[in-house]
């Protein structure tokens, strides 16, 4: 284990020294997106892969957090995720737009920070106990991400590969176009565009001529121009009887002659269109309403627009895309992960007994509780999703023991409307056993069907012999190059530890302390002499740590 930093003050001629031991841990590490894969791994989830971008935006943001920070604990004093444009280190409003500033194609991307881990590792298993941050971890579309730590603060961005090419490589299919109404009919851009380079010869609107036979009928326009150029000699006015003005009133024609033409026109004599018409295309051509009227209502299904109409607009460079395109895209993505995510997964080990605090908070009304249980089922499940039963059990010699004290957060009764239907937790209301089993059973029911989860998880072994301290207890023995566990069961008035432990002891002994969480500190002593070591908690607790086997 590495040691906290420490600073070490004589005390006259006492020859003590005095440790001062702060909350912290130095051991820096690269291989964050190594141990976050291996989580994702056991929960049966795709790996992430690094992104330079994602990177690049998560070390400006880091850098923000980092400068702009409390000098001690509580180190944040400002928002996480929305960054002050005044502030020093600013690198852009929101996680979106620090993306897209780094070079990232959109900004649609997602955020986990935290301040005061020097250790990845520990930043991540933090993260992972912080039930919001966790579902960000365990999010079912990102498979890339990149992290930086600056100072004290790390911050992990995630992102989508897949938007990142429909982003720099729209294909034609993907980008928003208005639908085109054809009498109701609603088409493609496509198809319409087809349509117009398509229009048969017999579909162009022609005008009729513009005097009608005496009954009504309409003539053809051609036929007509043909007919009063070259008009015949018997259809022409001999003198005497009835007549037609026609030809533009240029023309006297045999009334009985015209009659007859009327009721039996030659062919292509009478205008076959109905006179009207719609003007469509680009440019405008006109067409028959006839034509136009069997063609909207011909339109094949490839041709008929189907599209909800919205867009979203999240890329760089500025385009509407289709939010189906998206969202089939999305269901892509969320097919490659199980249809549930358990968390802790099964057979897990090594993991941590408590949950301290997340902004926002979940459990605003507890400081500390047990490690949150969740479910979470993919979004590519449709339809209704129920839980009907969550429990937890310690698992002993004797059997299964309920945790009776807990609460489930689901998202009818999240208190920062966070969760989705899709979401659920169960948390302990008192932190878990050190180094215990537990049994988590689950009854969910997905469109009707019931599925009964049963999953066991191992929490975390102290490192050490596990000693239960309290304020009535002033003197405890220990062996020395024995590592122990001190144990300080939360409490109404105190439930966690001081951040401050205050170690005073003889120059000739060594003696180790580790923070493993706010309730409990790793020692070890070593020395040539059996003097005792005192620790004091704050002004709260005081103990004397008496070697023994000297």
């Amino acid at each position: 284990m590495v040691h906290s930093p420490v600073s070490a003050k004589k005390h006259g001629n006492l020859g003590l020294l005095t440790i001062l031991l702060i909350w912290s841990q130095i051991s820096l590490s690269d291989t964050g997106l190594e141990y976050l894969n291996q989580l994702r791994t056991q929960a049966g989830m795709v790996e992430f892969r690094k992104n330079n971008q994602l990177a690049t935006a998560a070390g400006s943001h880091a850098y923000y957090l980092d400068i702009n920070r409390n000098a001690k604990p509580p180190y944040l004093s400002i928002s996480a995720h929305t960054e002050i444009k005044d502030n020093p280190g600013f690198s852009g409003i929101d996680p979106g737009k620090r993306a897209q500033n780094a070079g990232y194609a959109h900004e649609l991307v997602k955020e986990n920070a935290t301040i005061g881990k020097h250790d990845v590792h520990s930043a991540i298993d933090n993260l992972m106990s912080a039930i919001y941050h966790r579902f960000t971890f365990l999010d079912f579309a990102a498979d890339e991400i990149g992290m930086s730590l600056e100072g004290i603060s790390q911050v992990f961005k995630l992102g989508r590969s897949d938007l990142q090419q429909l982003c720099t490589q729209p294909p034609a299919a993907t980008l928003s176009s208005a639908p085109v109404n054809c009498l109701g009919t609603q088409l493609t851009q496509d198809y319409f565009t087809q349509l117009c380079n398509e229009i048969p010869p017999h579909a162009y609107f022609r005008k009729p001529w513009p005097e009608a036979c005496p009954g009504g009928m309409l003539l053809n326009n051609d036929y007509m121009e043909q007919f009063c150029r070259q008009t015949p000699p018997q259809a022409i006015f001999s003198g005497t009887g009835r007549y037609y003005t026609i030809c533009h009133g240029n023309k006297q024609i045999d009334a009985e002659w015209l009659d007859a033409f009327c009721s039996t026109p030659p062919a292509g004599a009478n205008y076959d269109q109905s006179g009207k018409y719609y003007e469509i295309c680009k440019p405008p051509v006109r067409v028959t309403a006839k034509w136009f009227r069997e063609s909207c209502r011909s339109t094949p299904d490839w041709g008929r627009y189907t599209a909800s109409g919205n867009y979203l607009q999240f890329c760089a460079n500025p385009m509407k895309l289709r939010e189906e395109y998206v969202e089939q895209l999305t269901r892509l993505r969320y097919e490659e992960n199980p249809e549930i995510v358990l968390w802790p997964p099964k057979d897990a080990v090594n993991i941590p007994p408590a949950f301290y605090a997340e902004e926002p908070d979940p459990l605003p009304d507890y400081e500390v509780s047990g490690y949150p249980i969740s479910i979470q089922v993919n979004p590519a499940l449709t339809g209704t999703i129920s839980l009907d039963a969550f429990t937890l059990h310690k698992i002993t010699y004797q059997g299964l023991e309920k945790i009776k004290q807990v609460r489930l957060i689901n998202s009818e009764n999240d208190p920062n409307h966070r969760f989705t239907r899709r979401q659920f937790a169960l948390f302990p209301l008192q932190r878990l056993d050190w180094n215990q089993s537990y049994l988590a059973i689950a009854k969910l029911r997905v469109n009707g069907t019931e599925h009964t989860l049963k999953w066991a998880f191992t929490t975390q072994d102290p490192g050490g012999a596990l000693i239960y301290l309290d304020q009535s207890q002033n003197v405890i023995r220990i062996t020395p190059g024995v590592n122990y566990a001190l144990y300080w069961p939360p409490t109404v008035d105190f439930p966690t530890l001081p951040a401050q432990v205050k170690a005073t002891h003889h120059p000739k002994i060594r003696v180790d302390l580790n923070r493993i969480d706010l309730n409990t500190l790793r020692v070890r002593i070593q020395g040539e002499t059996c003097a005792p070591v005192t620790l004091q908690f704050s002004s709260i607790y005081k103990i004397e740590l008496l070697p023994t086997g000297c």
